[in-house]
Order: structure tokens, then C-alpha cells, then sequence
């Protein structure tokens, strides 16, 4: 595998969106297909979306804080093919968040390229970012809601405030909107006004997802306050079915310094309602949901779709636990409870089951059971006693599973490995997703077949030796299992 990236720092100025691999070329042997993990990390290497977010795109599905990965096209196509992978990265489009700061933002923005279920091939190459600050006399735009999800009608930019010299008339305003090919579009939806701005101001669609405000027949010049109404007042009436990204950007003619807004991902959600404007809808973020009916929220990267689902309560064995949540499906998803002292599984013993998925249980703790049946699975405990569950039966691939947040009194279960049948290869600490490397060990099978990667974020070699991880095989009805258990 061949992985080239652009090795220069790049400096952007505050809030320029960029296409920041540019140039990248992911090449492998004929008949490969590839994937890739993206990490967007913080001054301190951590994952975050604080310092910006990449545009949707329909190969590249956000999984995590800060993190993204292509897409499983199909139950049985779990890469894509170098040629189409190289197209996809180099038309990514990072976003920043504006800096109004006095210092510049540095970011690290990673790409992983491996082959298809290989984690053995994987190529890392980092790129840096530097965001200057924001001129301290350019527009200030405050009060954006970034993570939205709406059925038909929502005013995206209610609590929208924009600050400026108040004392001329002199800020313009432009809003784009984005579909997930990364090209401004009306196919998902359109703005519209629902009020009468007065002194004759409208609202054009200069081109396909593109407006601006015009006043008498021309792009209006409008006092930071008058504007600050007039787009609180616009609403966006969703049409499609795909993830949408709306930006506003204001510019200040009498300066000429323009100042732009973090986008508004716009997840498409179907709910009740007639879908006119005073129907309920959700403008507040996804992650904070009523938690008496949207316990689990669901991210399916498949389908672009983010949903709730309140659960069942649980029955199972464990004592604590209070509710559970089982997911059988093939598509590449991240489930995250809610509430804490959970059970929840993702695919189903015996069926076809994601490529990869992603299981969090750090938004609310507790203690709590991780059950996945993808091929590869990123699973986040909380601060609570955490059990994970992965699976080696039936792989059709190598395997490579990440735990997070793992620490003492929580354990991990690989089914199907047995000591006699497998060799554990401990390959180091520094593999791992950037952000979340660690101790990696690969249960190799002895009499051919698909390896077994486990990435224990935070740890190292040395806690083989120092006591803080045990490592067991046992059976339990029948079933052989590898144990790690964390000290």
C-alpha cells in the first residue's frame, strides 16, 4: 500500500473552509480495496469537532468526536477501490471553527489507509493546521446551534446574533448549502421566508443553494441588528434524506473583512406533524434528546441517517442493569446510550453483520455491557465497570477491535478464541487510531484463518508485566472465549 498526502503546514485563516488533502493518493496492489479512518485532533493529540468538522460526503461517514471513516458500500463490499478512495479524500472539505481568539488554533488532522479488514496494512500520514485569529474588527457571529435534526421546517438560525459596527449600514450575508458530494444544492431542501423582512428586503436564491438578502434589487447593506432579524427569521424546508450542511457567512463591505459561521449539520429525521411552519420540530443538538424516549442514539454511516430509540427494559442476568437496546443489522453504525447501566448489542450471532461499528457508553456511565458483532468494532466505556464483547466466529475478514476509556475493573471478551488454537502476538503500543493508540495484540489462529487485532487505548507493554491487565482463556457453555481484564 502507497499513501501520499500533502506534508507542508497549512495555515488557513479563520473559519476558511478547505479541501485539505488535495494531492493525496491512495494506491494498492490490483484487486485491493481500501479504507480509511480520519482523525481530527486537538493541540493535545485528543479527537474533538471544537476545532472544526469536515463536510458530509457520501463515502465518509463521521463515527465518533473527531472521527471519520468510508463507508461499508454493501453487506459483502467492505472497501472501496483506491482510484475512487484517492477522489473521495481529495475532494474533503474541513471546516474550522472561527477563531476569536487572539492565538493562532493548531490542529492535526490524520489519515489512516488500510487495506480492507487488514489492520496490519495500515498507512498513517498527519497533516497540520494552523488557524489564525479572527480580525478583531471583522463581523462576530454568535449563537449557532452546529448539530440540528428537523422532518420538514426548522429556522436553523434562531438565536442567531451578528455584531458589527453598528453606526453604517454596511454587512452583507450569504448562505450556502451544502449536500453530502460536497456541491451547493437545493436537492435537499430550500430557505424561504416566513415574515416580511420590511424596507423591502427579500431573500434570492442567486444559484442553486446559494442566498443572499436583497434589498430593492440589489444585495442589501444592513446594519449588524436589522440583518441579525432578518436571518433569524429564515426557515429551511427539508425535502431530501441526506445530511445537509448550512453555512451563513457575513461580510463587511466597508472593511472588506468577511467572518464565517461553523456550518449546521442538518440531519434529516421524519417525525409527526403536518410539516408547516409552528409544527414541533428539534433544534437542539441530537446528543441531548428527552431521555424517557430517546435512550440510544443511533449514527448509521450507511444511510446517513441519525436516530433515537427508547429501548426495552432489561432482562437479562446482569445485576444493575436497566434497560437494553439490541441493533441486528448490516450496515456501519455508532449506537450511544443516553442513560446509564445499559445492555447493548449491535448485529446478531449467526448473520451478516457490519463491516464496522462503534458502541459509547461515555455519555451518561454507569455500568454497562458492549456487545458487538461487527468485524471490527470501536467501543467506548464510560467511568463506570464496563463488560465488552466482540466475536472471532465466522469472520470473513481480519478483525481489528479498539477499546476505549478501558480502565480498572472494566473487561474485554473475544468468543471463539481458544489458547491452544490461537497465538497471541502483542505488535506494541503505538498502534491504534491516532488519539486512541495503545497495547495491540493479535490473536493469530494456528491453523489458518482470519487474524484477531485488539487496541487497548492508554496502555502498554508494560502493563503485561505490572499487573494492570490479566489476560485468561476459559468456556462457557461450549463456547471458548479470551478474557482481558483490567486491573
Amino acid at each position: 500500500m502507497f499513501v501520499s498526502t500533502p506534508t507542508t503546514p497549512q495555515q488557513i485563516a479563520s473559519g476558511q473552509a478547505k479541501a485539505v488533502f488535495q494531492g493525496v493518493t491512495i494506491a494498492d496492489d490490483p484487486g485491493l480495496t481500501d479504507a480509511v479512518l480520519i482523525q481530527v485532533l486537538d493541540a493535545n493529540g485528543n479527537p474533538t469537532d471544537a476545532n472544526g468538522t469536515f463536510m458530509p460526503n457520501p463515502l465518509i461517514a463521521k463515527i465518533g468526536t473527531g472521527i471519520y471513516a468510508s463507508v461499508q458500500l454493501s453487506p459483502t463490499v467492505h472497501g472501496i477501490d483506491p482510484a475512487t478512495l484517492t477522489q473521495t479524500v481529495d475532494s474533503l472539505v474541513f471546516n474550522p471553527t472561527p477563531n476569536i481568539g487572539s492565538s493562532p488554533v493548531n490542529t492535526t488532522i490524520s489519515l489512516i489507509a488500510f487495506s480492507a479488514g487488514d489492520p496490519n496494512t495500515n498507512v498513517t500520514r498527519s497533516l497540520a493546521l494552523q488557524e489564525t485569529p479572527q480580525p478583531a474588527d471583522a463581523p462576530a457571529i454568535t449563537g449557532i446551534n452546529p448539530s440540528q435534526q428537523t422532518a420538514a421546517k426548522v429556522p436553523v438560525f434562531a438565536g442567531v446574533q451578528i455584531a458589527d459596527n453598528a453606526s453604517r449600514p454596511a454587512d452583507q450575508a450569504t448562505i450556502t448549502v451544502v449536500d453530502a458530494t460536497g456541491a451547493n444544492s437545493d436537492s435537499q431542501g430550500k430557505f424561504e421566508q416566513i415574515n416580511d423582512f420590511g424596507s423591502g428586503l427579500t431573500l434570492n436564491e442567486t444559484r442553486p443553494g446559494v442566498y443572499t438578502i436583497f434589498q430593492n434589487g440589489a444585495p442589501a447593506l444592513l446594519d449588524p441588528g436589522t440583518l441579525s432579524a432578518a436571518v433569524r427569521s429564515l426557515v429551511f424546508d427539508a425535502t431530501g434524506t441526506a445530511d445537509t450542511a448550512i453555512q451563513l457567512t457575513v461580510t463587511d463591505t466597508a472593511t472588506g473583512l468577511t467572518t464565517a459561521a461553523q456550518p449546521i449539520i442538518l440531519t434529516q429525521q421524519p417525525q409527526g406533524g403536518s410539516g408547516h411552519v409552528g409544527d414541533p420540530v428539534v433544534t437542539t443538538p441530537p446528543s441531548e434528546p428527552p431521555p424517557s424516549v430517546n435512550n440510544y442514539k443511533i449514527e448509521d454511516q450507511t444511510t446517513g441517517q441519525t436516530t433515537f430509540q427508547p429501548g426495552q427494559p432489561y432482562a437479562g442476568p446482569v445485576q444493575g442493569l436497566t434497560s437494553e437496546f439490541v441493533f441486528p443489522t448490516t450496515d456501519q453504525v455508532t449506537v450511544t446510550g443516553q442513560i446509564p447501566n445499559v445492555f447493548i448489542q449491535v448485529g446478531a450471532l449467526g448473520q451478516p453483520n457490519p463491516t464496522i461499528a462503534g458502541i459509547n457508553v461515555s455519555h451518561a456511565n454507569g455500568n454497562n455491557v458492549l456487545d458487538s458483532y461487527a468485524n471490527s468494532s470501536f467501543l467506548t466505556d464510560g467511568s463506570g465497570i464496563d463488560q465488552n464483547y466482540v466475536d472471532a466466529r465466522g469472520l470473513t475478514q481480519n478483525a481489528w477491535d479498539s477499546v476505549i476509556n478501558f480502565h480498572a475493573g472494566d473487561n474485554v471478551t473475544i468468543w471463539g478464541i481458544t489458547e491452544a488454537g490461537f497465538d497471541l502476538n502483542w505488535i506494541g503500543d503505538t498502534q491504534g487510531a491516532p488519539g486512541s493508540t495503545g497495547l495491540t495484540g493479535v490473536f493469530v489462529p494456528k491453523a489458518g484463518g482470519n487474524d484477531v487485532g485488539i487496541t487497548l487505548a492508554g496502555y502498554s507493554t508494560a502493563d503485561l508485566s505490572n499487573g494492570r491487565l490479566t489476560v485468561s482463556y476459559n468456556t462457557i457453555d461450549g463456547t471458548p472465549y479470551a478474557s482481558i481484564h483490567a486491573n
